[in-house]
C-alpha cells in the first residue's frame, strides 16, 4: 500500500512500514509513524544526506554541469531525536580504505571515497539476518547514524565503514574532484551506515497528536470558527508497549537498480 507524504494518517491493517527519503512529512503523518512503531509494528527508515537518484531526476542537465539541486537530502529529525539516534542530513561519509575506483574526465582512474565499496565480514554484521549473507554493496554519498549519548535503546550496527572514514559536508561535493574530496577527509573511526534499533522508544509526541493548523478567519462568517467543536483526541502512546524494532539506513540510492 503506497502512502503519500501529504497523508495525515496511515492505512489500517499494516503489518510493517517502509519510509524512504522522507521530505516535508506532515506532523500528523509523523505522529502516525510514531504511534505505529510504539504499537510494536516494525518500521524500515531510509534517509539520505545526498541522493544521487533525486539529483538526476530533478534536472539531468543541471547535474551534468555540476549544479545539483539543493533539496536532495532527507530526514525525520523529531522522530530520530526522540528515539536516541544521531544523524546529520548535511554530512556525507567518505572512506579512504573502501573508496570506489571511478574514471576521471581525462580518462584516468581515481579513488572516490564518498562512493563506498564495502565488502566482507568487516563491513556487514554476520550475526544479523538482514546482512549475514551479504558479500559486497555500494553506497553512493551515504550518511551515517549513531546512538545518542544517554539513549537506552539497543543500537546494533549492521553495515559499517572501515576506521579510515570521516565526514564531508554535502554542499562541498558539487564541484569537487575525486582527488580533492579525499584530501578533505580526516579519518575519525568507523561509521555506521545501517543499524537495527530495538527497545522501548519514547514518543516524539509526548503531548499527543499535533493540533490542526488554525484556519484563517473568513470575514464573511465571523462566528464560523467558534461553532466548530474540537474533536476529542484518543489517548496516544507515550512509549513502546513492548520492544519496538526500527531499521535505519542512511542512504537511499541502493534501493534503485542503477546501484
Amino acid at each position: 500500500v503506497t502512502v503519500e507524504a501529504t497523508a495525515t494518517e496511515l492505512p489500517a491493517g499494516l503489518d510493517a512500514l517502509m519510509v524512504a527519503h522522507p521530505q516535508n512529512v506532515s506532523p500528523k503523518l509523523q505522529f502516525a509513524i510514531d504511534q505505529f512503531l510504539l504499537g510494536g509494528k516494525p518500521v524500515f527508515l531510509a534517509v539520505d544526506p545526498s541522493s544521487q537518484h533525486f539529483k538526476r531526476q530533478a534536472n539531468p542537465q543541471q547535474q551534468m554541469m555540476g549544479q545539483g539541486p539543493q533539496n536532495v537530502s532527507s530526514d525525520l529529525p523529531a522522530l530520530l531525536g526522540a528515539y536516541g539516534i544521531q544523524y546529520d542530513p548535511q554530512k556525507v561519509v567518505g572512506d579512504l580504505e573502501n573508496a570506489t575506483q571511478v574514471q576521471t574526465g581525462g580518462g584516468g582512474i581515481a579513488r572516490y571515497p564518498i562512493w563506498l565499496s564495502l565488502r566482507g565480514a568487516e563491513a556487514f554484521n554476520q550475526k544479523s539476518l538482514p546482512t549475514a549473507q551479504l558479500k559486497s554493496a555500494m553506497f553512493i554519498e551515504s550518511g551515517s547514524i549513531s546512538k545518542k549519548e544517554g539513549s537506552t535503546v539497543t543500537f546494533t550496527p549492521l553495515v559499517e565503514t572501515s576506521a579510515q572514514a570521516g565526514d564531508v559536508a554535502s554542499m562541498m561535493l558539487q564541484f569537487a574532484q575525486p582527488d580533492d574530496i579525499a584530501k578533505q577527509i580526516t579519518p575519525s573511526g568507523k561509521k555506521t551506515v545501517a543499524a537495527m534499533v530495538t527497545g522501548k522508544f519514547k514518543s516524539a509526541f509526548p503531548d499527543g497528536a499535533p493540533k490542526d493548523e488554525p484556519k484563517p478567519d473568513d470575514p464573511a462568517k465571523p462566528d464560523a470558527a467558534k461553532k466548530e467543536e474540537p474533536k476529542p483526541a484518543g489517548e496516544s502512546l507515550k512509549e513502546s508497549k513492548t520492544n519496538s524494532t526500527l531499521f535505519v539506513i542512511a542512504d537511499t540510492d541502493w534501493l534503485f537498480d542503477d546501484y
